[in-house]
């Protein structure tokens, strides 16, 4: 997973990277994460047998657009046939996005579940200097776990990422540097899985150039905190 920093409200996939370096600044933004052998923004993988697997490398993989709309758009991505540790798995993955929003939720459901396995959603660390994770545990029944600093890719600037997760899914995290032989420079956020559940989070950047405030970490962390408030207390209304 990686991210585009946007400087404009406009639409820009359509055109992002032709005939220009999507790594440098453009009159839209730029791609702002330096993801390596990371997990990027949030991408997935397996824990089980003190092993951990990247989903879903050697899978057969497919996509499909859900809804597409002006306010809300879902993906699904689906693999089966991933073989982990001799056992054959099948995982379902539903993106959604808002306009307006600063995260995607993700929806995460694993068949063929035997007990051992923890789902784990990353953060890269690759560009920060000092490894500062934040946990963030809120009245409200949410945990997020995020990083702030000037991460953001090339010229340092001033990035907030987070992965916010419902208490009842949440285990805990960890880091791996560069010591993975396949994962590298990464929080590790760990979330319970099993076969009559879905792992459900969101992961949240917050770039400077889209909006200046979030060069304050304290400004950030506020802003998640008011997040996850949202979360815990959705809007209801009934049809009379």
């Amino acid at each position: 997973m990686d991210i585009f920093g946007k400087t404009t409200t406009e639409m820009i996939l359509d055109h992002a990277g032709i005939g220009e370096d999507y790594h440098f600044m453009q009159d839209w933004g730029m791609d702002i994460l330096m993801v390596g052998n990371s997990l990027g923004a949030g991408a997935l993988a397996l824990e089980k047998g003190g092993e951990i697997y990247r989903v879903a490398t050697g899978a057969q993989g497919s996509y499909r657009l859900i809804t597409q709309g002006p306010l809300r758009s879902i993906v699904r991505l689906s693999f089966t046939d991933w073989l982990v540790d001799g056992h054959n798995y099948s995982l379902t993955h539903d993106i959604s996005i808002w306009g307006g929003a600063w995260f995607y939720e993700s929806k995460v459901s694993l068949s063929d579940y035997l007990g051992d396995e923890t789902l784990i959603a990353g953060i890269a660390t690759i560009s920060l200097d000092e490894i500062l994770p934040i946990e963030i545990s809120s009245p409200h029944g949410i945990t997020t776990v995020a990083t702030h600093g000037p991460q953001a890719y090339n010229a340092g600037e001033y990035l907030g990422m987070a992965v916010m997760v419902v208490d009842g899914n949440y285990v805990g995290y960890d880091h791996i540097d560069a010591g993975g032989d396949d994962i590298q420079h990464t929080l590790l956020v760990r979330m319970k899985t099993d076969e009559n559940s879905t792992a459900r989070f969101r992961f949240y950047s917050a770039w400077e150039h889209t909006d200046g405030k979030f060069e304050s970490s304290e400004y950030f962390m506020q802003f998640i905190e008011a997040e996850a408030q949202a979360l815990a207390s959705p809007v209801k209304f009934s049809i009379k």
